[in-house]
């Protein structure tokens, strides 16, 4: 199903509650929390946000709070990562980047977790799908970073 950008008109079908459904539902809202804010019967709420306009409405949406925040969340990380090891940063802003460093390392199958990553799960599974830019670009950015081993007690 190709998903429509918000930017683009709305189908005709859709209405104004419509639209607000389909705003609070990417939120991430339960069925009862929607009826209530648009004043609309749960069941009626239930059987408008399951027709495949609406959902494609709140897949616009994610997709575009998704293409907003997370090159800003990546920053942040990168930024926590890379003040782990300046001397002058913050102790707050250090333990974040020591976090952010072992999360990354455990996405990516670097760092043992009690479960797989879905990036690894992934890997495992399409044996002979190619690794993706993106795993590249975070497998150098890590060696470059961590060249030498990082002493956690400091």
């Amino acid at each position: 199903m190709k998903v429509t950008p918000l930017t683009n008109p709305l189908p005709s079908p859709l209405t104004k509650d419509d639209l607000k459904m389909a705003e609070l539902r990417a939120a991430g809202e339960s069925l009862e929390k929607i009826g209530k804010a648009t004043g609309v019967p749960l069941t009626t709420t239930a059987r408008r946000l399951g027709r495949p306009e609406m959902r494609a409405v709140v897949e616009a949406i994610q997709a575009e709070l998704i293409a907003e925040t997370v090159p800003q969340a990546a920053d942040n990380i990168r930024h926590a990562v890379m003040s782990y090891k300046e001397k002058d940063s913050d102790a707050q802003l250090r333990d974040h980047g020591y976090k952010a460093s072992q999360r990354v390392l455990e996405a990516v199958g670097v760092l043992a977790s009690h479960t797989p990553s879905v990036l690894v799960q992934q890997i495992y599974n399409a044996a002979d799908a190619e690794t993706s830019q993106d795993l590249h670009d975070i497998s150098a950015f890590l060696r470059a970073r961590y060249e030498d081993v990082i002493d956690v007690d400091k």
